[in-house]
């Protein structure tokens, strides 16, 4: 009986930390996916760079708020580039 418990036990708390590894790397994913877009737009491939964001949003991994305020910030910084090139 008491064997069962600690079984139950330790199958909570591994079901408790791969909760956690799934957020960490939800987490790092949506970092790795600002970096992509940092270099596409110097590599002055801002509409893909924009399209790497575009995922980054419309899937909303839960991404730092430092990530999220830059992408937000290098998104901006896309559309006024490509409004300046059509003008």
């Amino acid at each position: 009986m008491e064997r069962r418990k600690e079984q139950e036990g330790r199958e909570e708390l591994t079901q408790e930390r791969q909760g956690e590894l799934a957020a960490i790397a939800a987490s790092e994913r949506g970092a790795m996916r600002y970096n992509q877009a940092v270099l596409l737009f110097a590599l002055q491939r801002q509409a893909t760079a924009g399209q790497v964001l575009e995922v980054l949003f419309h899937h909303a991994d839960p991404v730092d708020d430092w990530v999220a305020m830059r992408s937000g910030f290098l998104l901006l910084e896309i559309c006024v580039h490509a409004y300046r090139v059509r003008s």
